[in-house]
């Protein structure tokens, strides 16, 4: 029996000519979404908006091991048991940090002290709220019993600062402000590198934290200020020439442009998303449920530290994976825990812990 072996220098041209095909595909797509978006805002995008726009919106368990194990996962966060090895002493923060995590129940109540606040600027204000807290307990972590090692120092995530071409040219949906919609800001535009000595080691990834003045969020829907924010991203990551030999741009809000995307909005809420796009040139967009932060012992603030701390997924066999989950995945609406009389607009039902026919 003859065994024909492909020459590895014709499958790095076949893997190359896909990619230049997969780039043209995205890059097409993604000036007509921003277009789109551009010159029709809505508040928020239902399933059918979404369709009409090539955007697939889909539930996901961030919990679920399948899930993660899966090639559908490109931002895999840090295991329950490496958070455990850290520890936080609430008396021995700063000052200025003592007030946003150890009254974080306290402020709910009192979010600002201007006078006769408008909601939208309540809303906003609750929601630094939760970035404040994610942001004081990522900092201040330390590994158990080592007073020198922080928890933020174990990834390779890192701010994007002036100078960085992602930010050539304008910030365009990433500023936070579009007429005829809910106000928002990018409060975090982190990306993954290797090697901090060593540019050449920067990931197509990057996660965005998002604050919008936003009330009304449903399960099934997308914020302007998600989907704007992760189309702006992905158009900004494809114009970089440092990332012309790569078609994976994945975004975490929480790659193939992958981005991950840590989104909160009113009254106190926040999920995670995970958006790139598929092969077809279709942007999928996967949501967790709606988690509530209005109580500090019940909010999953672990869960969204080890998103924060997550590690993206790369290689070919991410870059060229066949999602063929094209059709909209039916995203229940449920809060963690329940909360109907914090926010009315969603109902709250039992999460079912099944794995969709992606995660499994």
């Amino acid at each position: 029996m003859l065994f024909y072996i492909m020459d590895p220098a014709t499958s790095r041209q076949e893997k190359e000519e896909e990619r230049a095909q997969l780039r043209s595909r995205y890059n097409e797509a993604v000036s007509g979404l921003l277009q789109a978006l551009k010159s029709e805002p809505k508040a928020a995008y239902s399933s059918d908006n979404l369709t009409e726009l090539g955007v697939v919106l889909a539930l996901f368990n961030p919990e679920s091991s399948s899930f993660l194990e899966s090639k559908a996962c490109l931002f895999k966060p840090i295991s329950s048991e490496e958070l455990e090895g850290f520890s936080l002493s609430r008396f021995d923060l700063p000052e200025g940090s003592q007030y946003w995590y150890n009254n974080f129940d306290n402020i709910y109540h009192y979010p600002t002290n201007v006078q006769n606040p408008s909601p939208a600027y309540i809303i906003g204000a609750r929601t630094e709220q939760i970035f404040r807290y994610l942001r004081v307990y990522y900092t201040n972590l330390q590994k158990s019993g080592r007073d020198t090692d922080f928890f933020e120092e174990f990834d390779g995530w890192d701010g994007i600062r002036e100078g960085n071409s992602l930010l050539d040219g304008g910030m365009g949906l990433l500023y936070g402000r579009c007429g005829g919609v809910p106000r928002w800001d990018i409060r975090t535009e982190r990306e993954w590198q290797e090697d901090s000595n060593d540019p050449e080691t920067t990931s197509p990834h990057i996660m965005l934290v998002a604050c919008t003045t936003d009330d009304t969020t449903k399960a099934d829907e997308l914020l302007f200020s998600e989907l704007g924010s992760i189309t702006q991203a992905i158009r900004k990551r494809l114009d970089q020439k440092e990332f012309e030999k790569t078609s994976l741009f994945p975004i975490c809000h929480q790659r193939f442009l992958p981005t991950v995307a840590i989104s909160f909005f009113g009254p106190r809420h926040g999920r995670l998303l995970q958006a790139n796009y598929t092969k077809s040139g279709i942007l999928k967009v996967r949501v967790s449920p709606i988690y509530s932060f209005v109580h500090e012992a019940e909010a999953p603030f672990d869960l969204f530290l080890r998103y924060n701390a997550c590690d993206p997924q790369d290689g070919s066999e991410y870059e060229f994976y066949s999602d063929k989950e094209d059709a909209p995945t039916q995203a229940t609406e449920y809060v963690s825990p329940s909360t109907e009389s914090e926010k009315e607009n969603i109902t709250a039902k039992e999460y079912d812990h099944t794995p969709s026919v992606e995660e499994s």
